[in-house]
């Protein structure tokens, strides 16, 4: 491991003067849509670890360095700002790679990082888990590059799978282990 972080150090300069490589900051805006196979309040009493969830909104900011065609990003994401249910944080990390080298391409990405969840009730401590879930997530991005010409403003429109990979649980009114996958569509601008 010290000698892959040794060799990545030593190719550096290399890298960042190749052609095609950029480090970009970027920001998101994102429809967040959560997959669970429970979409009303009787669901949750009949067997759901999360009162109904809604769609709602995210932001996100990115730190990205982009090889000629492969790339590699940083990423903090919230949501749950209108319907709250449920709220989540992420902390990730994702590496990826872009087909083609137009001013237009599309690209797929993979990662993990650190997800916070939250279904937003309120539980009674006794019976239930009241506090944030949270651990470690998977994720996968597909999405298209615009303006990839540009040194800044390039636009990616977005879609991502994120799989947390622990359980939000429950004990009462039925004992219930479940995870909840979010997908999230946007746009995120690159500067």
């Amino acid at each position: 491991m010290k000698w892959i972080a040794i060799g990545l150090l030593a190719a550096a300069p290399a890298l960042a003067e190749a052609p095609g490589s950029s480090i970009h900051f970027g920001v998101g805006a994102y429809w967040t849509i959560p997959v669970d196979s429970y979409g009303s309040a009787s669901n949750y009493y009949r067997g759901s670890a999360w009162i109904p969830t809604r769609q709602d909104r995210a932001l996100s900011l990115d730190l990205s360095y982009e090889f000629h065609n492969a790339f590699v990003a940083l990423d903090v994401a919230f949501g749950g700002f209108s319907a709250g249910l449920p709220w989540f944080r992420m902390f990730s990390a994702r590496g990826g790679y872009v087909f083609g080298s137009g001013p237009i391409a599309p690209y797929l990405s993979a990662g993990l990082g650190y997800l916070t969840q939250d279904d937003g009730r309120w539980c009674n401590p006794f019976y239930d888990n009241c506090s944030d879930v949270s651990g470690a997530a998977v994720l996968a991005e597909a999405g298209v590059l615009f303006f990839r010409d540009l040194a800044h403003g390039r636009v990616a429109l977005v879609g991502q799978l994120i799989e947390p990979l622990f359980s939000h649980s429950r004990l009462y009114p039925t004992p219930l282990h479940e995870t909840l996958r979010t997908v999230v569509l946007g746009l995120r601008v690159l500067y």
